[in-house]
Order: C-alpha cells, then sequence, then structure tokens
C-alpha cells in the first residue's frame, strides 16, 4: 500500500514541478516495485527528458527492459548508465545482456533484486 500511497504523492509533486527528475524517477520506482513495468519505464523515461545525464534513470529502466525482453533497449540503457559512473551496470549488462541466453526470464529475478 505503500507504493501505491507514493505514486499518488510523486504525482502531485510533479502537478506543482513537472522538471522534478527525481520524482519520475522515484515514482517509476514505486511502479516497479508493484510489477507495474512499463509504467517504470514511462517514469525513468520521463526523468530522462528532463536530465539526459541522470544515471540512475537509464540504469533502473535498463533494468525494467530487461523484465519487459526489451534487451535491445536495456543494452542500450545499462551501457549508458555505465559510461556514466553506474558501478553495478557493467555487471548486470555482462550477466544478463550478454552472458544470459535468455536475458528476461534468466536474469528476472536478479532484477527484481534491485527494485
Amino acid at each position: 500500500h505503500a507504493h501505491r500511497d507514493a505514486i499518488t504523492a510523486f504525482t502531485k509533486t510533479l502537478q506543482l514541478h513537472p522538471r522534478n527528475t527525481w520524482a519520475y524517477l522515484n515514482r517509476g520506482l514505486a511502479y516497479a516495485r508493484l510489477g507495474q513495468y512499463a509504467q517504470a519505464q514511462v517514469g525513468f523515461t520521463s526523468a530522462l527528458t528532463v536530465d539526459p545525464q541522470l544515471t540512475a534513470a537509464y540504469y533502473a529502466r535498463g533494468l525494467v527492459s530487461i523484465l519487459l525482453e526489451q534487451v535491445d533497449q536495456a543494452d542500450h540503457d545499462i551501457q549508458r548508465a555505465a559510461a556514466l559512473g553506474e558501478p553495478e551496470a557493467r555487471r548486470v549488462l555482462e550477466t544478463l545482456v550478454h552472458g544470459a541466453s535468455e536475458p528476461a526470464t534468466s536474469g528476472s529475478a536478479l532484477v527484481k533484486e534491485r527494485f
């Protein structure tokens, strides 16, 4: 229930401050914790629209892209997060995207741990 309350609070914040990248990011994380990965992805994309250098948004969007079986998007986002300095991104990229024959299936438990 707390995640739904968080979504409501972040939505209200965004109505007042539509360029608040952290509200988009955190609302996306709340959606991800509820298993609503497409909605989470929208939140992370919105954060990146405001700040194209927001490492955490690339990383999080990459993780949900794996769960949505969007391997190309995941590869792009996790590589971008790694290039921007996210320490976990390189390991996730190697393990889930390049090292697994079926990244969305093989890595889903590992990805879900991060949310």
